[in-house]
């Protein structure tokens, strides 16, 4: 199941077990950039992730988050990213270990 949302930094959005929040949005010589703190429910600490657009990250066996784009932040204004969560459905367990 794939959802996507667009977050301005320092903001946040829940999508099923996972809280994933913007950090930090930036540029570099090598173009703009995103710091993500991604928590799952219930989970003390989170991870965090530096990703650039296009840059996809495993997320706890149970899916990946893409970066789709992002725009830095600026003097005048908050940076945005779109993200991309893509979670795997659960196991059905008719895989080639299921047998009887």
């Amino acid at each position: 199941m794939r959802s996507e949302h667009v977050i301005q930094q320092a903001g946040q959005v829940q999508d099923g077990p996972w809280r994933l929040g913007v950090f930090r949005t930036l540029e570099d010589e090598h173009g703009p950039y995103t710091v993500l703190r991604l928590a799952r429910s219930g989970a003390e600490r989170a991870l965090e992730l530096t990703l650039r657009p296009g840059e996809t990250e495993p997320v706890d066996d149970a899916g990946s988050l893409t970066l789709v784009s992002t725009v830095p932040s600026t003097r005048e204004r908050r940076g945005t990213v779109r993200i991309a969560l893509e979670r795997e459905p659960a196991a059905s367990g008719g895989g080639s270990d299921a047998r009887a």
